[in-house]
């Protein structure tokens, strides 16, 4: 709807109208977005894009590129262009524009104090934090406590302020009460910023009240799916609730006392332009609604281009242009990792980088919970060592006594065995001093671990067994084949020894015997056999004399 604004609109809006017109036209084209999907590295997105808006910023950025270079330098694009359209801007444009950042102001509010609060670097969070949501004091929210403090010390000269001041409590910082700040701080902005393109009128009204109704409703519900399982009571979730839109007042009161998303799905489905939504979204299945929510933006967004003579076109762009980024930051991030089968699942961004946010927060809290575990376990192990190395001291102290004891007792056990080796001579010396012919004292020194003999008549079955008896006058030709008679006796045992031997006594000659020459190892066991037998007559014969 027009009225007369649209007669003077052209005099300080129309030229800053044509230039946002004409960055609209620089926008990706489906085309471009078919060509990015093709792509096989970054190095090739880079070349793709020389050819668009980006191409300036991007052409000396040296190989290889990272996802945040590319990020960054199409986001420094954004700032510049919203720069120039600033400095061209007279009121009330001007303020307009800056109403655009607060929201960015926010975000980065809530990064340095949620970071701060986990103990991570005041530099390395500045560097995430977006380029139109900085101001010159940012740097020291890493000082407050709580909220009164972080207002006091910091939010008190920025634009932010006169929302901050809804939501000051003594309460410390934490991540529930940093969440709840967020939500009132976005509350009182979007009330704020819907009040002004009220005062402003007609078209940029009309279209932002849509717009921003929309957003409010947006945010109601992410409020309260994200509060289900929580300790936000339902009159929390009121509070944070923008007092504007299409489910107000009677859909907000709904969806404070929801339960599930089966319930949160029933009620948005009473309302017309948001029954499409929800129709392209299973039973249960809440992932996908913020993509959901995000088209349904990026029609709204883009209908705005189709009137003229107001200022919704500037916030249609910026949220266009990032909204862009985020998708040229998806497919980056896909063919880096090399999953281009999800290029074209695209989903919300921002619910991405909030869930990552506190995925990181998350992790670091088990990485602090893990080290206090690990330190405890040294302490115990530390505490298992001394016990160890008392166990270690105790039995080398029981080993050297051990030692000392084992050479006590090996030296007594040295001197009883001389003491016996003593008197085991002087027996011997008794018993070398006995009659020479006492047969006890033959028999006790033989060795005792020696086998006895077996008897004679033992012995000479065992040896007669199974041999043939001798013909008559060839007796010593079977002795001579049988081999060396001195060795088949050894086999039944070792022959005695004499201590004291008796005197030679005079051998008897045996007359010759003719017989066959044997073979030179059977005349060697004749010569040992018939000597063996001359011994063992002699010492026979001897035998008897003595008798």
């Amino acid at each position: 709807m027009y009225g007369f604004e649209a007669m003077t609109f052209n005099i300080h809006g129309g030229y800053l109208e044509a230039i946002v017109r004409g960055y609209r036209s620089g926008l990706l084209t489906a085309a471009d977005y078919n060509n990015l999907c093709q792509c096989e590295t970054l190095d090739d997105i880079k070349m793709h894009l020389s050819a668009t808006e980006y191409g300036p910023y991007l052409q000396n950025e040296p190989s290889p590129l990272h996802t945040t270079t590319i990020v960054e330098k199409c986001t420094l694009k954004l700032v510049d262009e919203y720069k120039h359209m600033l400095c061209q801007a007279t009121e009330p444009l001007s303020t307009f524009l800056e109403y655009i950042t607060y929201g960015h102001m926010i975000d980065n509010v809530v990064l340095i104090v949620t970071g701060t609060l986990h103990e991570r670097d005041v530099q390395e969070l500045l560097e995430k934090c977006h380029p139109l949501g900085m101001f010159d004091s940012i740097a020291t929210l890493a000082v407050a406590q709580n909220m009164r403090e972080l207002y006091r010390l910091v939010l008190v000269d920025t634009p932010l302020a006169p929302y901050f001041s809804k939501c000051i409590t003594s309460e410390d910082l934490d991540d529930m009460n940093i969440e709840i700040m967020r939500n009132t701080l976005y509350k009182a902005y979007l009330e704020d910023f819907y009040r002004f393109c009220q005062k402003l009128g007609g078209a940029t009204a009309e279209i932002m009240s849509d717009l921003l109704a929309f957003e409010a409703d947006r945010r109601a519900v992410n409020i309260t799916i994200n509060s289900i399982g929580t300790e936000l009571t339902r009159d929390d979730r009121k509070k944070l609730y923008s007092s504007f839109g299409l489910l107000y007042p009677y859909g907000r009161e709904e969806l404070a006392v929801c339960e599930d998303i089966d319930q949160v799905r029933a009620v948005m489905e009473k309302y017309p332009p948001y029954q499409s939504i929800f129709a392209k979204l299973s039973y249960g299945e809440s992932q996908m609604l913020d993509k959901a929510f995000y088209e349904e933006e990026v029609k709204r967004l883009c209908l705005a281009f189709e009137q003229q003579f107001h200022y919704a076109v500037f916030l249609a762009y910026m949220r266009l242009k990032e909204q862009e980024i985020r998708n040229l930051m998806w497919i980056s991030e896909c063919v880096a990792q090399n999953q281009k089968s999800r290029v074209h699942d695209s989903v919300g961004i921002e619910e991405l980088k909030h869930c990552l946010l506190y995925t990181t927060l998350e992790l670091e809290t088990t990485i602090l919970s893990t080290q206090q575990e690990i330190a405890r376990k040294e302490d115990e192990l530390n505490y298992v060592k001394e016990l160890l190395t008392k166990a270690m001291k105790e039995r080398d102290e029981a080993k050297a006594k051990y030692q000392s004891l084992r050479l006590q007792l090996q030296q007594q056990l040295e001197a009883a065995a001389n003491l016996s080796g003593t008197t085991r001579d002087a027996e011997d010396k008794l018993r070398g001093g006995s009659e020479p012919n006492n047969v006890g004292s033959l028999s006790s020194n033989l060795n005792p671990q020696l086998p006895l003999p077996m008897p004679l008549a033992e012995l000479t079955e065992k040896l007669a067994s199974k041999k043939p008896v001798p013909e008559k006058g060839k007796f010593l030709e079977v002795v001579m084949e049988a081999g060396p008679l001195l060795q088949t006796l050894l086999l039944a045992g070792p022959l005695p020894r004499w201590q004291h031997p008796p005197p030679p006594l005079n051998s008897i000659e045996i007359p010759p015997v003719t017989a066959p020459l044997p073979t030179p190892r059977l005349l060697h066991h004749q010569d040992s056999t018939i000597s063996t037998t001359n011994s063992c007559f002699s010492k026979e014969k001897g035998l008897v004399h003595h008798e």
